[in-house]
Order: C-alpha cells, then structure tokens, then sequence
C-alpha cells in the first residue's frame, strides 16, 4: 500500500467493503480483531479561566487550573451537535471552584451538583441522548 495516496479500500470475501481509509478517517464495516493490544491515550487539553466546550474536546481529558471560580460549559446541541455516547472528562486542578454549565440542554447529576468536589477531583459528562447529558463523578453542591 502506497501510504501517499488519497484512500484505499479492501473489499471482504464477500465483495462487500471490508475496511476504507479516506481523508484520514478509518471506517470498518466488518468485525475487528486485534492481536497484541490495541492502545488509544487519552488526549489531555489544559485550560484556564472559563471554557466554553468544542467538538475537537469530544473523548479528551480537559484539566482546568484556576486560583478563582470558574465554570466550563458545555454547548446546547443545537451550537456543537456532539454524537451520543460522547463523553466529556474534566479534571479540576486549581483551588478556585469549578462548575460545570450547559446552554439549554440538559445535564442531570446525582442531586443536581454540578461543581467538582474539592482539588484534584473529577468528573465526566456523557451525552445520553440529542439534549441529555449525565454528568458523573465527585461532585458537590
């Protein structure tokens, strides 16, 4: 295989399209079977002061680091339409509180809390649905 070219294909036993790489993206239409491991790290952002989320942060850790309070938010679907299942981790790494905020959609916790307990602590959002997010982890009031 040429790695310079635009694409390749391979077409299974059955004539259907097995694997296609395009534009840098990897689509497999068949089972995957890995030998020796499969190891995808987790991509970390940092960040300071208020954050609004992006999609290039969908599957990242974002830390936030902060002396004063601040809040990340979490876009409306209708601005950032992130697919369902994506998850959002964030990690608070400032002693300043860190709250977490959506623009019109709804994010659900157990309690209502939606600020990170406490230095060092963590939680992560997972969109459940278009407009639904849950968000785990160690929150506080």
């Amino acid at each position: 295989w040429d790695s310079s070219a635009e694409s390749l294909t391979i077409t299974g036993t059955d004539g259907q399209t097995a694997l296609a790489v395009a534009d840098g993206n990897v689509t497999i239409t068949d089972k995957l079977t890995v030998s020796g491991g499969l190891e995808a790290p987790l991509g970390v952002e940092n960040k300071t002061g208020n954050y609004t989320m992006v999609l290039a942060d969908a599957g990242k850790c974002i830390t936030m680091n902060s002396g004063s309070n601040y809040t990340l938010t979490i876009p409306a679907n209708s601005s950032v339409a992130y697919p369902v299942g994506t998850t959002l981790t964030f990690i608070r790494l400032g002693s300043g509180t860190l709250t977490i905020a959506i623009n019109s959609d709804t994010l659900s916790s157990k309690d209502g809390n939606k600020k990170i307990a406490g230095q060092y602590g963590s939680a992560t959002a997972i969109k459940t649905a278009s407009t639904t997010w849950v968000l785990i982890g160690s929150l506080e009031a």
